[in-house]
């Protein structure tokens, strides 16, 4: 079973199920333009029933040991999720993505979500390895990377098709060493 992860009072990382397809679509839809900035799956999720498939795609990874999606909740209500596209495990290395509503920006919430998240794939998962990409232009999620003490490591050129326009992608890298090195 995926572990619940306490980042804060209040604010935690747990497995999503199907109860919680319906309030995570309530949010995905609140903040819809807001998300379409960076993200292109949201024109395939049209109602909880996409919700539900991600949620059940997430717990297959879970038991395939390919990784996590988790949701992140506030004070009891889901405001995002965050998660590991894959595991590779003959590389030891994952990469890291995630999402918040608008309303609860600016708070410091991905930034700690993100710190417990990264320690649990070096500690847990045993990976030496974890990956942020962003788009060049999401400067958010950039600083969510930097101030974890990702390095900026490269820029993969026009490679993110967002809604028919080729974006760049900035690829942050932290090793196993270098965060164990960041926790002293």
């Amino acid at each position: 079973m995926p572990i619940t992860l306490h980042v804060r009072p209040g604010l935690l990382v747990r497995p999503l199920t199907a109860a919680d397809a319906g309030p995570l679509y309530e949010v995905v839809e609140a903040n819809r333009a807001y998300l379409r900035q960076w993200l292109t799956w949201l024109d395939d999720t049209h109602g909880p029933d996409d919700v539900r498939n991600f949620i059940e795609h997430g717990t297959s990874q879970w038991s395939r040991d390919d990784g996590y999606q988790g949701g992140i909740i506030l004070d009891g209500t889901p405001v995002g999720t965050i998660g590991m596209h894959y595991v590779n495990r003959r590389n030891r290395s994952t990469e890291v993505g995630y999402w918040l509503a608008e309303t609860h920006g600016r708070q410091g919430i991905m930034t700690d979500v993100a710190r417990v998240f990264v320690d649990d794939a070096f500690q847990r998962w045993d990976l030496n390895r974890v990956e942020i990409r962003t788009a060049a232009g999401n400067l958010r999620s950039q600083a969510v990377a930097l101030r974890l003490g990702f390095k900026l490591e490269g820029v993969l050129r026009e490679i993110f098709n967002h809604y028919g326009t080729l974006l760049d992608m900035h690829v942050y890298g932290m090793l196993r060493r270098e965060w164990d090195a960041l926790k002293l």
